[in-house]
């Protein structure tokens, strides 16, 4: 078969054992490999029809950013020989970005249901620019950014040498640059998908989805360590 890598073939495994206890069956879940689930051993679960019907799913996406940038951004280059526990770090963490992300179909089904007339308005005239208009609070996402500074400079704080031992900039370019705007693709797609039309290629509007929040001011707060 095609060569993989040794973290493709553990999520691979990881998620064939989640799949048999039916967490796929979940719509807050989604599979990186989802051609290759087995069907559940467990009876279905009845879960509220919350989301109209799509196949919104970004993992290749996140599966790349998360290998090609963040690693290199967050890890030492050299071999610790530390395999199986870092793998199954690097299957948490794309977990609960992957989850983090596809929640905008559920923050995107919640604003269309408060304005209806006016997302079907801008969708089906494919004014996607507007319809982000209408999705971003950047005053929220200043906030959001300026939390997750604070946040990973409490948290990474060395005790023993001071300092952190982890750029608390890098968690910024994190929010900013990836989950932010991959949260609104997630939105954007599901959008269209919810009235019955093609989402249009993202090259036309992921340069939008970066927003106003690249030059935002998150530098520290005075009360940081």
């Amino acid at each position: 078969g095609t060569p993989v890598s040794f973290l493709e073939y553990m999520l691979r495994q990881t998620e064939t054992r989640d799949a048999l206890v039916r967490r796929y069956q979940s719509p807050e879940e989604h599979a990186f490999f989802p051609r290759d689930l087995p069907p559940p051993m467990l009876p279905a679960l009845d879960y509220a029809p919350l989301l109209a019907p799509h196949d919104v799913n970004v993992n290749d996406e996140v599966m790349q950013r998360y290998v090609d940038e963040l690693i290199p951004a967050m890890c030492e280059a050299g071999d610790d020989e530390q395999y199986g526990s870092s793998v199954l770090c690097d299957i948490n963490l794309l977990q609960a970005l992957s989850r983090r992300v596809h929640l905008g179909k559920f923050v995107a089904e919640s604003k269309f249901a408060d304005s209806p007339e006016e997302y079907r308005g801008l969708l089906e005239r494919r004014d996607t620019e507007g319809v982000l208009r209408l999705l971003t609070n950047t005053e929220v996402e200043r906030k959001v950014l300026e939390r997750a500074r604070l946040k990973a400079a409490r948290y990474a704080t060395d005790v023993t040498k001071g300092g952190c031992k982890l750029d608390p900039s890098l968690i910024v370019w994190l929010y900013r640059d990836m989950i932010i705007p991959l949260t609104k693709k997630v939105e954007v797609m599901y959008l269209y998908q919810r009235i019955g039309l093609v989402p249009p290629p993202e090259e036309e509007y992921m340069h939008i989805c970066l927003g106003d929040t690249r030059s935002a001011d998150v530098s520290p707060s005075a009360d940081e360590p």
